[in-house]
Order: structure tokens, then sequence, then C-alpha cells
């Protein structure tokens, strides 16, 4: 396989393990607040990394990458998710992933403006119906309300949220040319969680956001989560990146939502409807696209 399908491959199993984490988060989420999953994520998430690293080995790393990779954990983890979580909470799951879907194509744009990124006119059509079956999917009607709670302020934390996972994908591939997936993922984890924690610390939060982990059955069911999004999630985006074009990382990234579809039908219990099945096949159809442009 090459590397570019081989990117495309990562980036795909990236988006199947967000689906899987999504959904298993909000089983076992209960009352925890973004804060404290969040925390806890990056937690985790960076002790699994070390020790994959302890066994396969640390390589040298330029200053100037592990500046990137920081400033990337800590625009796109601990501020970017942190908006995200805002989002989530003010307006709801359903327009805050909607609004995600401006992640790919505010991607695209950026990456042709300062990475230097021309991807075929094949490419660029893919990216555009991508994006559009995803949106379709999340526009899909739904029953059961949801509380919003501050739309103004919700859609803002969320516009804001896809700015700064944007700015965080850009210096991500800046450092990548020159530094192992999982190192990067590590070092960009760790600064994301650093900078969470610290904030935690002068809001007087932190103590309080880990309290519930003391629970070891809830505790336990995090970390097996967290397998999936550290290995499957986290760093297969980041490997995509690094062998693929940006734009097209990010577009295939945003196809987590379609994987939703079947995985809530299964697990909670979730009716599928026409619209969404529609939404999904124009989806793929982009996402087809995307692999026989590159």
């Amino acid at each position: 396989m090459d590397s570019y399908l081989l990117g495309v491959t990562a980036a795909l199993v990236s988006a199947v393990s967000w689906a899987l984490g999504s959904v298993l988060w909000r089983r076992v989420g209960g009352n925890l607040s973004a804060f404290s999953m969040n925390l806890m994520k990056g937690l985790i998430g960076s002790a699994y990394l070390t020790i994959a690293l302890l066994v396969i080995g640390v390589e040298q790393v330029s200053l100037g990458s592990i500046w990137y990779l920081g400033v990337s954990g800590v625009v796109g983890i601990a501020v970017g998710d942190t908006l995200f979580f805002q989002a989530l909470l003010s307006i709801g799951p359903r327009l805050t992933s909607l609004i995600g879907t401006l992640t790919p194509v505010t991607t695209s744009l950026v990456a042709f403006a300062t990475l230097g990124e021309r991807p075929g006119l094949l490419v660029w059509v893919g990216i555009g119906m991508t994006c559009v079956g995803v949106g379709w999917v999340l526009s899909a009607k739904t029953y059961g309300a949801v509380v919003v709670s501050n739309k103004g302020k919700g859609i803002a934390c969320g516009v804001l949220s896809v700015l700064c996972t944007v700015i965080g994908i850009i210096l991500a591939k800046k450092a990548l040319a020159e530094i192992p997936a999982v190192q990067a993922s590590l070092i960009r984890m760790f600064a994301g969680t650093v900078a969470l924690g610290l904030w935690g610390v002068v809001r007087r939060e932190a103590r309080g956001g880990l309290k519930p982990f003391a629970d070891p059955g809830l505790l336990g069911r995090v970390a097996g989560i967290m397998v999936l999004g550290t290995f499957g999630g986290f760093f297969l985006s980041l490997y995509s990146l690094k062998l693929i074009d940006a734009s097209i990382a990010s577009s295939l990234n945003s196809t987590s939502p379609l994987f939703v579809i079947p995985v809530a039908a299964v697990v909670l219990k979730e009716r599928i409807t026409v619209h969404s099945v529609l939404g999904a096949g124009l989806a793929v159809c982009g996402v087809v696209l995307i692999i026989t442009g590159g």
C-alpha cells in the first residue's frame, strides 16, 4: 500500500474510532463535566503514549517541532476542545457537530494559503461532497428537545472551536515531516493537558474535576475507552496528517458522524432515517472521489 492510500486508510479508521469513542463516552459520561472528561482524557492518553514510546524508542526532535506541536496542543486541545464542549452544553450535539463540518473546508483553504497544498479537481469536488453529505446527515430532524441555554454564545464557541482546531492541524502538519507520529501525538496531547490542568488550577476546578474518577469502575471504563481514543483516534489522525495533505486528512476525519449512525443504532437503539442514509451516501461518494483523485 502506498503512502497516500495508507494515509487515507488511517484517516478513515481514525474517524471510525472517534465515532465508537463518542458513543461510549455518551454511555459512561453521566454527570461528568466537560472539563473532567477532557482533563482525564489527556492524562490517560498521555500515559498510554508514554508507555508506547518506552517500547518503540524515542527519536531526537528539534526545538522547532516541539514548539509547533506544543502550541498546536494548547490551541487545538486545551482551547479548542473547551470551546467545543461549551458549545455542546449551550446548543446541543447536533448543532455543534453541524458547525464542526466547517473544519475541513476551513482547513483546505488555510492549507492552500499557508502550506501550498494543491489538491486536484476531483479531490476538491470530493471534499465538497463529503462536507455537504456530513452536514446533511447532521441536519436530519431528530425527536426529543435539546435545551438551548444561550444560542448566540453556543454558536460563537462552536465557530471559535473550529478555528482553533484548524490552527492546531496546520501547526501540527508543519512539525510532522521530521517526527514520528507517536512522539508527535504525545507532545501535542501533553501540552494540551498541561495547559488545561493549569487552567483548572487557576479556576480551582482541577481537584473537583478529577474527584469522580476515584470510583475504580468509572476509571476503568474510561481507561478502556481511551485505548481506542488514543491509538485509534488521536494517533491515527496525526499519522494520516503526516502522510497526506491536511485538507484531505481533515475531510476524511470529518466523516466520523457517518459511522456514528450504525453504531448508535446498535448500541443506543437510535432510529436510522432515510435523510441520514442519503447524506451518508453523498459523503461516501465524496470519499471515493478523494481516494481516486489523489
